[in-house]
C-alpha cells in the first residue's frame, strides 16, 4: 500500500459534476469515479497522506475514521492496480 497517492503521469482528468472521469491513453481506457471515489482522487495530491484522506472524508462524510480508512485504502489499491495512482515520490 502506498502512503501520498498522486495521479500517475498521463492520467488525463475531467469532472463532471459530482463525477470524476479519469482517461489513459497508452491503455485505452477512461475509468468514471463517483463521488466519494472522486474526493479521494481530489485528495492524492501526494502532500495528503491516505490517514489525512480518510480523516478529511471521516469528518465530510460524518462517518468514523476506521470505517472511512478501509474505504480509503480500497479505492487507493484499486487505482494504483488499474495505473491511475502512484506513490509520490515515484513521480
Amino acid at each position: 500500500m502506498i502512503n501520498r497517492p498522486i495521479p500517475a503521469p498521463g492520467v488525463v482528468v475531467e469532472d463532471l459534476d459530482d463525477d470524476v472521469c479519469l482517461y489513459r491513453s497508452d491503455i485505452d481506457e477512461v475509468l468514471v469515479l463517483n463521488q466519494s471515489a472522486g474526493d479521494i482522487w481530489r485528495l492524492a495530491d501526494g502532500d495528503c497522506s491516505v490517514e489525512t484522506i480518510a480523516t478529511r472524508l471521516a469528518d465530510v462524510y460524518r462517518t468514523d475514521e476506521a470505517t472511512m480508512r478501509t474505504d480509503v485504502q480500497a479505492v487507493v489499491a484499486d487505482l494504483v492496480a488499474r495505473g491511475y495512482l502512484v506513490e509520490q515520490s515515484a513521480v
